[in-house]
């Protein structure tokens, strides 16, 4: 069971690692779509070898994120094309001509010398998590106090460390080092600070440090062909053992080797995480800020070597995972592949479907349980327990204290009592009335172990409604084939709400207005016959343990619908009424009659005064604003829909794939 509360963070600190090393990795990643975009630097030859960057890396590097940076690779060349569909590429040359527009130096200048091989992101120490909160991280005597030299990857020097590096291999190695010395130079001058030179196993390293805090300094190194970019020297120095050879590098390692062969051999980003590194970290340093309230508890899910790919291919954009679980590893309690039911009994015009099984068990719902046991025992949600209580016994002891008010116990009898298949749907069926609260279409059911039990708790759970709500909400029963079903009625928002929960035969339901009683009669048309649907299906894996679809061409439409709303309530925006829909009829006067016609063709209205396509026909002028393209008449109407599956292989190894697809 897994009950650790959600722990707040620590405020984060202004940091600036030669550009940020988030943000450095993320514009390079930027940089490459804007090349394969058409806003191409000079060419400049890519390198042999993938993945040569793990080559540098230590073995016991805990998480290594990989970014090709060929911009003459097929991949790119699919990812240009794919954008191109999507009517993506009006977004990015804004983003980037606005990035440019006050920089003294444009960001593809900047980041030219980089481009031509492979950038990594690389965490080497569970000191990050304390870069990232605002604290330093100390090495040493300090360390030892929490590991010892074989037990954690917390490194042995006296110097603190931010616990990650980036590292470049660029085509042209001389001048992507000689661009990351401009820019440690550049960012020591603007601190006021120096560059300083220490020498380590012959290689010279040159840092711009923080005083007040060694973590949020810079320091770079040219390590025979790659420039490895991070924090402190002694987060360089890791790299530098390994192509000294004292340390074997992290390609070598079995199981890294082991998820890239599973996963498709070209990729824009490529992804692993050592599960079982962490999980010994986390163990062995139980003071780390961010992850204390994982400390003694059951890792179970750190027990797989994880790797992802994020491809381009025909259909659209692909992300996959792969992860091998160690021996003698926890099966993980999400039921094996099974063929879904449950999208046979929801709309075809659902916008989110997901399926799967074994959700009692699965410990997804255990930390909203104890959220509501602490706020109905008036404890503050989100804290744990005291020294000497465990995570478990605290949980326990929530559920038993909240029982005496509710009735039941919410983890024995309700969350642990759901069983066999589940789903989520949500559908919004007709824009136009989009605030009534019949347009929305959303149900949660899954199947159960014990009716009777359930039944009883609900019936605990709407004596405790009905005593807690105010005087504008109702609590009545009807029912439904036989069963009792708790209506919850609600108007105060101004618009009617209506919650319906409730034990038909063998399955619970959660719905709002009459979406449980569709379900149960069936609709008209059902999503597993939808066109899209199955085609979205047909590209993942057949065999799955979960469904996971989003109706993207419904989701985009109904956010440009709201951004239009939002651009009229805007006084400083002005609206072009010149949307693509415009274009099926000859003039203003015919869009005009069949809007009058038909008023739910809304996208004919796009500044909503009754006024069809008024801009689209050489109306009245528009203004500078008018004329930009806005994001609500941007064409994106290529992008269909997300898909993700879940599956288990029979060898255990567990995965996901998931795909947006993007018409031709």
């Amino acid at each position: 069971m897994n009950v650790s509360p959600p722990y707040r963070r620590a405020r984060v600190r202004r940091r600036h690692p030669l550009v940020s090393f988030a943000v450095l990795f993320a514009m390079l990643g930027t940089m490459v779509l804007s090349a394969a975009l058409g806003v191409r630097p000079t060419r400049v030859d890519a390198q042999d070898s993938m993945l040569s960057t793990a080559t540098i890396a230590p073995e016991s590097s805990l998480l290594y994120a990989a970014l090709t940076l060929d911009t003459e690779a097929d991949q790119f060349t699919r990812a240009q094309d794919l954008l191109d569909r999507a009517g993506l590429t009006p977004i990015l040359d804004m983003a980037f001509e606005e990035a440019n527009s006050e920089a003294e130096t444009s960001s593809d200048e900047l980041l030219a010398p980089f481009l031509g091989g492979e950038v990594a992101f690389v965490v080497t120490d569970l000191a990050i998590s304390n870069t990232l909160m605002g604290t330093s991280s100390a090495t040493g005597s300090d360390a030892d106090e929490v590991a010892d030299d074989e037990a954690s990857p917390v490194a042995e020097d006296e110097d603190q460390v931010a616990g990650f590096a980036l590292v470049v291999r660029a085509s042209d190695p001389d001048a992507a080092h000689a661009q990351a010395q401009t820019l440690l130079q550049e960012n020591a001058d603007e601190d006021g600070t120096s560059v300083e030179e220490t020498e380590y196993e012959g290689v010279t390293i040159e840092a711009a440090p923080d005083e007040d805090s060694p973590s949020d300094g810079t320091a770079i190194a040219r390590i025979g062909d790659f420039t490895v970019i991070s924090s402190t020297a002694a987060d360089i120095e890791p790299f530098i053992d390994v192509d000294a050879g004292t340390t074997a590098p992290l390609a070598d390692v079995e199981a890294f080797g082991a998820v890239q062969s599973d996963l498709n051999d070209e990729f824009l980003l490529f992804a692993y995480i050592d599960g079982p590194t962490i999980g010994e970290a986390i163990e062995s340093d139980p003071d780390g800020e961010a992850f204390s309230s994982l400390a003694g508890q059951d890792l179970a899910a750190f027990d797989a070597h994880t790797g992802l790919v994020v491809w381009a291919d025909d259909p659209g954009f692909r992300l996959d995972s792969i992860s091998l679980p160690i021996e003698g590893a926890a099966e993980l309690p999400t039921g094996g592949n099974f063929d879904p039911t449950y999208d046979e009994r929801v709309p075809d015009d659902t916008l989110l479907f997901v399926d799967g099984q074994e959700l009692g068990a699965s410990g997804t719902l255990d930390v909203i349980a104890l959220l509501i046991a602490q706020s109905v025992n008036g404890e503050e949600a989100g804290t744990g327990p005291d020294d000497g209580t465990t995570p478990e016994e605290y949980a326990e002891e929530q559920f038993a204290q909240a029982e005496e008010e509710l009735g039941f116990n919410l983890q024995t009898d309700f969350v642990d009592l759901f069983t066999g298949e589940f789903a989520l749907a949500l559908t919004v069926p007709d824009i136009a009335t989009l605030m009534s609260g019949d347009s929305l279409f959303a149900i949660f059911l899954s199947g159960i172990s014990d009716p009777e039990t359930m039944r009883d708790s609900l019936t605990a759970l709407t004596g405790f409604i009905t005593d807690s709500v105010g005087e504008t909400t109702t609590v009545e029963t009807r029912d439904q084939d036989g069963s009792e079903v708790t209506v919850i009625s609600d108007a105060s928002s101004g618009v009617p709400l209506e919650i319906e929960f409730g034990v038909i035969d063998e399955e619970f339901l959660l719905g709002l207005g009459e979406s449980i009683a569709t379900v149960l009669e069936g609709p008209a048309t059902s999503l597993a016959d939808d066109p899209q649907y199955q085609d979205t299906m047909a590209l993942l894996p057949e065999e799955h343990s979960s469904v996971t679809y989003l109706n993207l061409a419904e989701l985009i439409a109904l956010t440009q619908t709201l951004a239009s709303f939002a651009g009229e309530s805007d006084d400083t925006a002005t609206i072009a009424d010149a949307s693509p829909a415009c274009d099926e009829y000859d003039s203003q006067e015919e869009a005009q009659a069949a809007y009058d016609d038909d008023p739910s063709l809304f996208d004919l209205d796009q500044d909503f005064d009754g006024e069809a396509c008024e801009d689209a026909f050489g109306g009245a002028e528009a203004s500078p604003e008018a004329e930009a393209e806005a994001f609500q008449d941007l064409d994106l109407s290529a992008i269909q829909a997300l898909g993700m599956v879940s599956f288990t292989r029979d060898d255990d190894v567990r995965g996901t794939s998931l795909i947006i697809t993007i018409a031709e």
